[in-house]
């Protein structure tokens, strides 16, 4: 099959209006789990006194809304942009995102929420653990991710990844921005391929990592000898 890549300026407003999504869900998560970071992580900027909740809410909020009106800017300039379905889209999406936010923490079918999500974008320049992305492949959502393979502090470079435990079964990454519209076209054209929960269960569940736990364990006096 054959995947059409929006051209340029549309790449570009769809990508700000998804970060302003991505961006105001990490908001309301933190507005939404303040009462319980006040008991187990007071540090928090809302517990500690930083902000209001109510402001967190409001800015996470008119993000939203802001994504939600860049996803039909496209239509100024391309008349055959179909606006409303990916309104639409952008509705269903930010239903998904406050739902997740506000149950997450109650509610043990909230992951079924991101997994209504059919993949996900990953723009980070570095990552030490990659959790978002191991929860994102838990609930079988592939990963299309910007690897710039090292990142720059005081002039130096290192090597480093935003995505050290990304396979090909979970998704592509790209290197380079520059990239991104020909990784793009590949990772929509290759979606049913990747199986992302079957990597998780086969090498990250609590029973695989107790395992590996007992297992150097038990080599550790060897190690100690040696």
């Amino acid at each position: 099959a054959t995947v059409s890549v929006p051209d340029p300026s549309t790449l570009a407003v769809l990508i700000a209006a998804l970060s302003l999504f991505y961006i105001a869900g990490m908001y309301l998560n933190d507005a939404f789990d303040h009462r319980i970071d006040k008991e187990q992580r007071a540090e928090r900027p809302i517990p500690s006194g930083e902000i209001t909740a109510a402001r967190v809410y409001g800015l996470g909020f008119i993000m939203m809304a802001a994504g939600e009106a860049l996803l039909a800017a496209p239509v100024l300039w391309r008349p055959d942009y179909a606006w409303e379905t990916v309104l639409g889209g952008g509705v269903v999406l930010g239903a998904l995102i406050v739902y997740y936010d506000y149950r997450h923490k109650r509610d043990p079918l909230s992951p079924v929420a991101m997994a209504l999500c059919r993949a996900m974008i990953y723009l980070t320049e570095s990552e030490s653990q990659g959790i978002a992305l191991f929860e994102a492949w838990a609930c079988d959502v592939p990963t299309l991710v910007w690897d710039r393979e090292h990142w720059d502090w005081k002039g130096r470079k290192f090597d480093s990844s935003s995505a050290p435990y990304l396979v090909d079964q979970c998704g592509l990454r790209f290197p380079n921005s520059g990239d991104f519209s020909s990784h793009l076209d590949s990772f929509i054209e290759s979606l049913d391929s990747f199986a992302p929960r079957d990597y998780i269960l086969k090498n990250f569940t609590q029973v695989h990592g107790a395992k590996t736990y007992l297992a150097l364990f038990s080599d550790a006096p060897l190690r100690a000898r040696q």
